[in-house]
């Protein structure tokens, strides 16, 4: 989330703003952009799967976050 919010958001703010860089592009972006969702997929059927159980609550919490990610 770093390289998002230090390039990609700044480039698009940037856009936004009718700026252009020529040394960026989304197409940098999404060479590089290694997808997570595969990786929350695992976390969150980890987290699952070893869950003591005793408070549904949190749970439900952090699974409504990881998949909002």
């Amino acid at each position: 989330m770093a390289y998002e919010d230090k390039r990609v958001f700044a480039y698009v703010g940037g856009l936004l703003q009718g700026k252009y860089d020529k040394d960026y592009s989304i197409r940098t972006f999404s060479d590089k952009h290694n997808s997570i969702s595969v990786k929350l997929k695992e976390l969150k059927d980890i987290i699952i799967r070893y869950y003591p159980g005793k408070n549904n609550d949190a749970l439900n919490s952090v699974l409504f976050d990881i998949i909002n990610c």
